[in-house]
């Protein structure tokens, strides 16, 4: 998996500090065999196995560095908080549909809507960063 180290940096500032090689290195320290491939955006290969499915993801990544950043401080804190957007933040509850829960073990099940969306050319940023990968 091709993993942007800016991406991460804007999910954990903490990580901004720190150069592609230390990132590349805490990520094999994490059993994640990280290269750091050649060129002019910073970009790391980041070989993740089957069974982490939860790192799968710049977020998953970004949660472990994180854990793994604070594993010896005294106070320990989430590690990653999240802001709900404020798009999000103002939908209207929706009684349109019933959900029934079948699982002792899955006790919530959450849903989001998302209605009037426009299908056209990704802004200038996406399609920069997707290029980046």
């Amino acid at each position: 998996m091709r993993v942007l180290p800016s991406l991460l940096a804007s999910l954990v500032p903490e990580l901004g500090r720190l150069n592609i090689e230390t990132l590349a290195t805490h990520l094999t320290n994490l059993g994640f065999e990280t290269e750091v491939l050649p060129g002019e955006t910073p970009v790391l290969d980041v070989s993740i196995t089957p069974n982490r499915a939860d790192a799968m993801s710049h977020l998953g990544l970004a949660r472990d560095l994180r854990a793994y950043l604070s594993r010896h401080r005294a106070t320990r804190r989430a590690a990653l908080r999240f802001s709900v957007p404020h798009a999000l933040a103002n939908l209207p509850e929706l009684e349109e549909f019933d959900i029934q829960i079948q699982s002792a073990v899955a006790t919530q099940y959450h849903s989001v809507l998302i209605d009037n969306v426009r299908i056209g050319p990704s802004p200038a940023w996406l399609a920069t960063l997707l290029t980046n990968l």
